[in-house]
């Protein structure tokens, strides 16, 4: 897969929980939201520079 496939994933994933927390929760989880996000942002970084890591060894 290319880096930005996983990159647009991990932002399709953000925007699903952060909707699931305002739809269904009424943002009562708004902490454990942008926890998940930013650990899910922080996984997808790593792992795009480890495909292009990867690409240019």
């Amino acid at each position: 897969m290319r880096a930005t496939t996983y990159l647009l994933f991990t932002i399709l994933i953000m925007h699903l929980i952060t909707l699931t927390n305002i739809v269904v929760f009424d943002g009562n989880w708004n902490g454990i939201v942008m926890t998940v996000n930013t650990v899910l942002l922080i996984l997808a970084f790593g792992l795009v520079q480890n495909v292009k890591k990867t690409i240019n060894d």
